[in-house]
C-alpha cells in the first residue's frame, strides 16, 4: 500500500520553520517566504529596494540608527539615520522618500557605525559618539553636550554607546559597564546620575530595552565568559536580583521587548525568551546548528564578532516589532564574506509563533540592490535578493508599527564594491520580479528504502501568465558539490569561472546566485561545462535578467521535476519514480505580483511513496 504524507497538518495548517536540521518542521529552511498575509498557505514576499544609497551620495554609509523627532530646523517632523559617519534625513513624516545628508551648523562630524547610536528624547536629537553626545535641540546643534555642555566625564572611548528612552521618561546611556541617567525637569534643566548602574568589570553594555516598570540591560562578556541580561527597577540603588540571567555565550547581538516580555538573542544564533526566571531558547537562526567550525585551520565561532564594537551580523538596533512581530535584520557569514552558513540567507528574518514552547525563524524578505520597484534604467530587474550582506544596521518599525525600513551594505558583485542604502518594502501594486523559495522537511522511508511516486500539490491559481510555481527534488546530497564559486558573467545564460570544482557540475545541477547582479536566481545547469586552459565556461537552461560583471554562486543537485505556469490549475500531481532512503524537496515561487497579483500560494503538498526494499526481524 502507498504511504502519504501530508504537509501541513491538515488539522492546524501551521507552516513551521524551526532550524533544528532536516528532518524537522514543514520548512527546512526559506528565503523571501510570506506565511502571515493568508495563514495557513505560503506565498512568496515583496524584496526590500533601496530607497537611498551610497550611489546618492557617497558619504552614506551603513545605517545603523533611525529615530522620527521634530527637533530639526522649524520643528519638522522628519526621520534621521545614523549612516556611519554622517548623519542623513527625510525631508518630511513619510519614511519612504529620500533621505538626504544633514547640513544644519555644527552636524556633528565624530560619529562611527560601529560606536554611535541615535535616540529622540524630550523633543530632541541625542546621538552618541566613540566618547561624547551630541544634542540636537530647536534645529540647532549642541555638539560635545555631554562633556563640554553638561561637564562630564568623556565616555570610554572606543566603544558601542548605546542610548535609549527608559518606560519611565528617563534617558539611559551604556558607557561599558556603566549606565548613565538623565532626567529633565519642566524648566529644562537636566539631571545627570553619572555611573547610576555598576555592572562587573568583565561586562559591556550592548543593547537598552523598556518594559513597564523594568529596564533590561543585555551585557557582552569581554573575559570569555556567559554574556547576561541586568534587570532594574528605576529605583534600586543598583540591578535587581535574581539578575543577571545569562544568555549560553559571550556574546549578545540584540535584545526587544514583546508584549511586555524580553527578548535576547545570543552570539550563538539562539533567540532566548525570558519566562520569568531566566532565558530560554525560544528560537534558532540555522547557525546555531554549527557551533564552533574550523576555517582554513583556524577555529572560528560561529557568527562572531569583537566585544568592543558592535557586530555587523545583527544590530543591536537591528531588531524591531512589526505588525505584533519580531522582525530581525541578520547577515548569515561567519567572519568573513567567504564564509557562508549554508541555507542562512542575510535579510529580515520573522519570529513566528506557534503558541508553544518554540517558534519559528523564517527568513521573509532580501535586500536587493535593484531601486524604483524592481528596476534600474527603465524598468530592468538586475537581482532577486543578495543572500549576504557586509554591514547589517538598523531596522526600524514606520507607520505605528505596521511598517518597517532598515538600512545595510550589500555587495554588487563578487565583494568588490559595496552598496550602503536604507531599504523599504516594494509596493505590491508594482512590478517587482519576487523570488522565493522554500525546501521541505527529509521524508525518511518507510523502510530500509523507497520508491519515491509522487508529489501532489495543492495552489491557488496563479494571478498572472508569468507566475512559475518549480518543483525540484534530490534524494542524495553530493559532496563534490558543497562550494561556492566567484564567477563573471559573458551573457544571460553565460558564466565563466576559474573554480576547479566546476569539473564536478553536471548537466541539470542547479545554480544558485548568491550576490551580485542576478543574486537571488535558480537555474539548471545546461550541458557539461566546458574547460579552456583553466576556465569553465556554464551555460544555464534559462536566462538570468539584467546580469553583468561578477558574483558569487553555489552549485546543488537539485533535479528539475515540474515547472507549473497554467493559470487554470488548482493543484498537480508531480511523477517522480526515484528509489531512496530520504526525499526533500525545493519549491520555488516566482511572482510578478503587479496589478494587485498576490503572486504563488501554496496550500498542501502530499508526498506518495511505496516501500521497495524493507526490513525483517
Amino acid at each position: 500500500m502507498p504511504n502519504t504524507i501530508t504537509i501541513p497538518n491538515p488539522q492546524t495548517k501551521q507552516w513551521r520553520q524551526f532550524n533544528l536540521g532536516p528532518l524537522f518542521g514543514e520548512i527546512q529552511y526559506s528565503k523571501n517566504i510570506d506565511l502571515v498575509s493568508r495563514r495557513g498557505s505560503l506565498r512568496v514576499s515583496r524584496r526590500l529596494l533601496v530607497n537611498t544609497s551610497s550611489s546618492d551620495d557617497a558619504d552614506l554609509g551603513a545605517p545603523v540608527a533611525c529615530v522620527r523627532s521634530t527637533a530639526g530646523t522649524s520643528a519638522t517632523d522628519q526621520w534621521w539615520a545614523v549612516c556611519d559617519t554622517v548623519l542623513f534625513k527625510t525631508a518630511g513624516t513619510d519614511p519612504t522618500v529620500t533621505f538626504a545628508q544633514d547640513a544644519i551648523t555644527t552636524t556633528p562630524t565624530d560619529l562611527d557605525r560601529r560606536y554611535s547610536d541615535l535616540e529622540h528624547w524630550e523633543g530632541d536629537i541625542f546621538v552618541t559618539s566613540s566618547d561624547d553626545i551630541h544634542r540636537l535641540a530647536g534645529g540647532t546643534w549642541d555638539q560635545n553636550w555631554w562633556v563640554t555642555t553638561q561637564s562630564q566625564t568623556a565616555l570610554t572611548a572606543s566603544i558601542y554607546h548605546p542610548i535609549k528612552r527608559l518606560w519611565n521618561g528617563d534617558l539611559a546611556i551604556g558607557d561599558g559597564q556603566y549606565i548613565h541617567i538623565v532626567e529633565k525637569d519642566d524648566a529644562g534643566t537636566f539631571y545627570i546620575s553619572y555611573k547610576r548602574l555598576r555592572f562587573p568589570p568583565e561586562y559591556r553594555v550592548v543593547w537598552i530595552r523598556s518594559s513597564n516598570g523594568r529596564a533590561w540591560f543585555g551585557c557582552n562578556h569581554v573575559l570569555g565568559g556567559e554574556a547576561v541580561v541586568f534587570e532594574w527597577d528605576g529605583r534600586s540603588p543598583n540591578y535587581n536580583e535574581p539578575s543577571p540571567y545569562r544568555l549560553g555565550h559571550a556574546l549578545t547581538m540584540a535584545g526587544i521587548v514583546k508584549d511586555n516580555i524580553p527578548y535576547a538573542v545570543n552570539g550563538r544564533g539562539q533567540v532566548l525568551k525570558f519566562n520569568g526566571s531566566n532565558f530560554a531558547e525560544y528560537a534558532r537562526f540555522p547557525v546555531a546548528n554549527e557551533g564552533t567550525l574550523d576555517i582554513g585551520g583556524t577555529l572560528e565561532i560561529a557568527w562572531r564578532t569583537s566585544f568592543s564594537a558592535v557586530t555587523d551580523r545583527l544590530h543591536p538596533n537591528g531588531i524591531d516589532v512589526v505588525n505584533g512581530e519580531i522582525h530581525l535584520l541578520v547577515g548569515g557569514g561567519i567572519s568573513a564574506v567567504t564564509n557562508l552558513i549554508d541555507e542562512f540567507p542575510s535579510g529580515v528574518w520573522v519570529l513566528e509563533e506557534h503558541g508553544g514552547e518554540r517558534a519559528s525563524l523564517v527568513h521573509r524578505y532580501s535586500l536587493s540592490q535593484s531601486v524604483s520597484a524592481g528596476s534600474e534604467g527603465g524598468g530592468t530587474v538586475i537581482d532577486y535578493g543578495t543572500t549576504t550582506g557586509t554591514n547589517m544596521g538598523f531596522l526600524k518599525a514606520t507607520n505605528d508599527g505596521e511598517y518597517f525600513i532598515c538600512g545595510a551594505s550589500i555587495y554588487t558583485d563578487d565583494a568588490t564594491t559595496v552598496l550602503s542604502a536604507i531599504f523599504e518594502l516594494s509596493k505590491a501594486s508594482l512590478a517587482d520580479g519576487s523570488r522565493g523559495y522554500f525546501v521541505t522537511p527529509r521524508f525518511q522511508s518507510s523502510g530500509i528504502e523507497d520508491k519515491w511516486v509522487a508529489l501532489w500539490l495543492k495552489f491557488r491559481k496563479l494571478d498572472d501568465a508569468d507566475d512559475r510555481i518549480i518543483v525540484k527534488y534530490r534524494t542524495d546530497e553530493d559532496p563534490t558539490l558543497d562550494f561556492f564559486a566567484a564567477i563573471t558573467w559573458s551573457s544571460t545564460t553565460v558564466f565563466t569561472t576559474t573554480n576547479a570544482s566546476f569539473s564536478a557540475v553536471v548537466d541539470g545541477d542547479e545554480v544558485e546566485v548568491l550576490w551580485g547582479r542576478g543574486a537571488g536566481a535558480c537555474a539548471q545547469v545546461s550541458g557539461t561545462p566546458s574547460l579552456a586552459g583553466s576556465t569553465y565556461t556554464v551555460t544555464l537552461a534559462e536566462a538570468v535578467a539584467g546580469v553583468s560583471g561578477g558574483a558569487r554562486v553555489r552549485v546543488r543537485n537539485w533535479t528539475l521535476a515540474e515547472t507549473i505556469s497554467n493559470q487554470n490549475l488548482k493543484n498537480l500531481l508531480v511523477r517522480i519514480g526515484a528509489d531512496a532512503q530520504w526525499i526533500e524537496f525545493k519549491i520555488e515561487l516566482r511572482g510578478d505580483m503587479q496589478s494587485g497579483n498576490k503572486g504563488p500560494e501554496i496550500e498542501e503538498l502530499k508526498v506518495v511513496s511505496m516501500p521497495k526494499i524493507t526490513s525483517k526481524a
